[in-house]
């Protein structure tokens, strides 16, 4: 019933919905807890503690975050505390589709599909590349469309004689005629070629240098080390979801994921302005999605604001001083208890 007084502020034109369905566990004088807390180190103790006095009571606990960028300080906690959860998430489909579709190339460069394929993440990723091309277009954007144009004619000329990449070769010898060509196989395909064609690639300790050097043209924008490290992380977390216990693991979601979710307790992070909404969000959208996860709560519900949170969560230099989300304000205070925490003195 709460929940609904979130709705009803920010989405006056939504259909009506029927009743809810409350728990006969829940108290009708239950409040929502929100936790005003100083930063994410204390939001992931409070989190940790409250999630482990569920378990070891037999209820069942929820973590809802707003993507997975809010999950390493818990994840960070509840290991050094030993309490069991389950992140179900997967590494960058994105990035590890690119390097499985690199070896596919390596394997057998005369794939035509593939070797397309290849030419236009270069073309759409490595910037730097693209910008020294003696191409008629100036901007970022229009100069993709041109090659994009450029390498659709080209694959005019393939047949069964003749493959994509064995023209793209002969094309790219003949500098003074075709300088694209020329400057795309010399500054990305050759050299990956030939990192490739090293027997150094196959150890484990150059992997990040050949990360890093093929990165450019198959996973821009991530880092080797953060690469590595989204896989080792996601090996974590599986290998923590399988370890038995005596208690219920602490289920961990994205707050997108919440629909038809459960559980005794729910822990709902980054309620703050900045966050949730964030700037530019549809405010009615974002509302309906609170809504959903307000209503995943059988027992109690736990609102997190943190007031300092790191840049790299928010994506805004602006992440000390964070406000309550608006969200939290339209709850009616009879229906809410505020537990504002101070930072420990040093």
């Amino acid at each position: 019933m709460q929940a609904r007084s979130v709705v009803e502020t920010f989405c006056p034109d939504r259909a009506e919905k029927p009743p809810l369905t409350i728990s006969e566990d829940i108290s009708g004088n239950e409040k929502i807890i929100v936790h005003n807390l100083p930063s994410e180190i204390y939001e992931s103790n409070t989190v940790a503690n409250i999630c482990e006095s569920a378990v070891k009571n037999n209820k069942s606990a929820i973590i809802l975050i707003p993507n997975k960028l809010y999950l390493p300080h818990i994840r960070e906690t509840f290991l050094r505390r030993g309490i069991r959860y389950v992140y179900r998430t997967e590494p960058s489909k994105e990035g590890l589709t690119r390097y499985e579709y690199l070896m596919q190339w390596y394997s057998n460069p005369n794939d035509n599909a593939i070797t397309r394929y290849l030419i236009d993440l270069i073309t759409n990723n490595y910037d730097d590349l693209v910008g020294t091309l003696p191409l008629s277009e100036k901007g970022k954007n229009d100069r993709r469309k041109e090659l994009s144009d450029y390498w659709a004619d080209l694959w005019r000329e393939v047949s069964d004689g003749i493959t994509y990449y064995e023209i793209f070769t002969k094309r790219a010898k003949r500098v003074d005629e075709h300088p694209i060509e020329n400057a795309i196989m010399s500054g990305c395909i050759e050299p990956i070629k030939n990192l490739m064609d090293s027997s150094k690639v196959g150890k484990r300790d150059n992997l990040p240098e050949f990360l890093h050097r093929t990165g450019q043209a198959v996973a821009p924008g991530v880092s080797p080390k953060g690469f590595l490290r989204e896989i080792e992380e996601w090996r974590i977390d599986k290998t923590i979801s399988a370890l038995g216990g005596s208690f219920l693991p602490v289920e961990i979601y994205s707050l997108q994921s919440s629909k038809g979710l459960e559980a005794d307790i729910v822990c709902v992070i980054g309620m703050s302005e900045q966050i949730l909404p964030q700037g530019g969000d549809d405010i009615e959208e974002k509302a309906r999605l609170f809504y959903v996860a307000m209503t995943r709560a059988k027992q109690q519900l736990h609102l997190f604001s943190c007031r300092s949170r790191s840049g790299g969560a928010t994506f805004s230099k602006a992440s000390f001083g964070l406000k309550p989300s608006r969200y939290i304000d339209s709850i009616p205070e009879k229906h809410k208890e505020i537990r504002y925490r101070k930072p420990a003195k040093k």
